[in-house]
């Protein structure tokens, strides 16, 4: 989504990617893009981003979704809220809310596993868009869905890890685990 209303910086170890802010967008939106390594029993790394949006009007209705879609998917699992040590097998396509999911979604590929992360603070709904058989897949986020005040910053925070396939759930859950313990990065 690179506009003429974007601009890029480094900070510390992250890539931070500026949208709106000048006029031209009703809000502005900053992401930042972090490498992690996690966990540290397993070699590989991972993508946490950190999506931040204020605006400038009186009052501003705040929803953003986001989109991750793939192919060559036989199954796909999530973490349900009441028991998040057990993944579940998502059969078809479906929709996710906090009051029964933790919106952490486990994509097998192969050999190694996707594993997708939200916290549980921005976690708000979900739809796992899967074709079965073709094995193209989709996971659809609402992020942000509120009443937005002039000056007020609201985040949310996702985490991506590609790992082995191999205990891809046990990861899933440790990984969760200590993402929900971490505290939330202030962001300007």
């Amino acid at each position: 989504m690179a506009t003429e209303n974007s601009d890029a910086y480094v900070r510390h170890d992250d890539l931070v990617i500026n949208y709106g802010g000048n006029g031209a967008l009703p809000f502005h939106l900053q992401i930042y893009w972090g490498r992690r390594s996690y966990p540290a029993s397993v070699d590989c790394n991972g993508l946490e981003w950190t999506l931040a949006m204020q605006t400038a009007l009186p009052d501003y209705r705040s929803q953003l979704l986001t989109s991750t879609t793939g192919f060559g998917a036989p199954e796909l699992l999530h973490l349900p809220a009441s028991d998040a040590k057990e993944a579940k097998l998502i059969e078809s396509t479906s929709t996710f809310c906090a009051a029964e999911s933790t919106g952490c979604i486990l994509v097998r590929l192969g050999e190694f596993s996707y594993l997708e992360l939200v916290h549980p603070q921005d976690f708000i709904s979900a739809e796992v868009v899967w074709t079965g058989e073709e094995s193209d897949f989709s996971i659809n986020r609402t992020v942000f869905d509120c009443m937005l005040e002039k000056g007020v910053i609201v985040r949310a925070r996702l985490f991506g890890l590609c790992v082995p396939r191999d205990n891809d759930v046990a990861i899933l859950r440790a990984a969760y685990q200590a993402f929900i313990t971490r505290e939330l990065p202030l962001t300007t």
